[in-house]
């Protein structure tokens, strides 16, 4: 027995030793540190730069396909904005591991203190490291879906920073504050890219997490009975098709710019400064330009070239259109107990290409006569106007008007008329306008 019990004792101890030994080889390439400010430096010094080249990499594979299905040339200044972005030189990197901010959200990830045999420490380094991979990887993909740059003033980020997810805190996995991109991390499972890509699609990166669990129609109700904040907020939700940056829709908006844009701005770099300086006065006769030709030219380029120039420009295309004048009107007979006829003046978000920067002229008022006859309901319109006519049951008689938001738009019909549109004289109209 005693023979046995020293056996055990030598086991034990020659165990802790190679536990020691491991624990020190461990701990030296570990941020996983006592100190907090220590870990997020080291985090940020180490385990980042280490996951930045698998992101780029993925950043140039798509980028490159993704160019290539609508034929748009590449150049390497393309392929290597994804590093001059978030990763540029001898300038603070873009991406950051934080701890709490000075708003409160976020926290520091777990720290683990106690664990003497290693598990729990080694286990919550390799979540981290796995969770911070495919965080990266969602930015990569979320930057070639802008073709390298933003394809609109609104729900872009210019910088991403990293943290733990505090589940008593407002912010979901995704937040979205001005032009930063929140990663909230949970220390408790794996994520993958898929996902983060699944919650900005979802629109839930505009929400908090109590407002992302709610059912949209709840929500709907309670933004009619809200703020004018609440209203437009509920209209980009249930048009987010419109202003996520990375949906089909737009990333075949903005395929269509660069294309276009890319083959004029080679036209411009061959043109004779004496014919650019023709070119411009016929185009624009009525407009007083005082810079040199040689340097309108220049600017011109360099506005087509502009990731805020366009991007700008293709947010111009949605204009918000009150029905008083135009809109689209929806009468509705409908089920109600205090009215007969639901005359509801639609809140319009609609596409409005004579207004956009691209266009050529101003657009056309819509106007529309409505006459209510006991229950019959005549309506004339414009013929391009969208007239919605419902019946249903009613109890009272009676006329209420109301307000609704309403989307009437065809993506296929608006992406034929950008392409049909966006000819030479439009795209240099809009870049001279800008540099004037």
């Amino acid at each position: 027995m005693g023979a046995k019990s020293g056996l055990i004792k030598l086991l034990v101890a020659g165990f802790v030793m190679t536990s020691g030994s491991v624990a020190a080889a461990a701990d030296k390439d570990s941020c996983i540190l006592p100190d907090e400010q220590q870990m997020l430096s080291c985090l940020n010094s180490t385990l980042i730069p280490s996951l930045a080249p698998s992101a780029e990499k993925t950043f140039k594979d798509y980028f490159q396909r993704l160019s290539q299905s609508y034929q748009l040339p590449t150049s390497a200044e393309d392929l290597a904005s994804f590093r001059t972005k978030y990763f540029p030189q001898d300038q603070l990197p873009a991406i950051e591991m934080v701890g709490t901010r000075l708003d409160g959200s976020g926290k520091t990830f777990r720290i683990v203190k106690d664990s003497y045999f290693l598990v729990g420490k080694r286990k919550a380094e390799k979540l981290l490291r796995r969770n911070t991979h495919e965080a990266l990887q969602f930015v990569a993909y979320f930057h070639a879906r802008n073709f390298g740059k933003k394809n609109g003033m609104l729900f872009n980020f210019n910088r991403v920073e990293i943290s733990a997810l505090n589940v008593e805190g407002s912010e979901g996995v995704l937040a979205l504050d001005g032009q930063t991109l929140r990663i909230n991390l949970p220390e408790d499972r794996e994520i993958q890219a898929k996902d983060l890509l699944k919650l900005w699609n979802s629109g839930d990166v505009l929400l908090t997490q109590s407002q992302a669990s709610t059912p949209r129609a709840i929500m709907k109700i309670f933004a009619h009975f809200g703020s004018q904040t609440d209203k437009m907020g509920m209209k980009v939700l249930e048009n987010w098709s419109f202003f996520n940056p990375i949906s089909d829709f737009r990333v075949q908006l903005a395929a269509l710019y660069h294309g276009h844009s890319k083959t004029l701005i080679q036209k411009l770099q061959k043109l004779p400064d004496s014919q650019f300086k023709s070119w411009i006065q016929e185009l624009m006769p009525q407009e007083q330009i005082q810079q040199e030709t040689g340097d309108l030219k220049g600017l011109v380029l360099a506005s087509l070239n502009s990731s805020d120039v366009y991007a700008g420009a293709l947010d111009s295309l949605f204009s918000d259109k009150k029905s008083s004048g135009s809109g689209d009107i929806s009468i509705i007979n409908r089920k109600t107990g205090l009215c007969l006829i639901k005359v509801s003046n639609s809140h319009v978000i609609k596409v409005d290409w004579d207004e956009s920067e691209f266009g050529e002229g101003a657009s056309e008022s819509v106007q529309a006569e409505i006459k209510v006859d006991g229950d019959k309901v005549d309506v004339t319109a414009a013929s391009h106007q969208d007239i919605h006519v419902v019946n249903d049951q009613t109890w009272v008689g009676g006329v209420c008007v109301d307000t609704n938001d309403n989307v009437q738009v065809n993506l296929d019909s608006l992406l034929r008329a950008v392409k049909k549109r966006m000819t030479d004289k439009s795209l240099v109209k809009m870049a001279v306008k800008r540099v004037i």
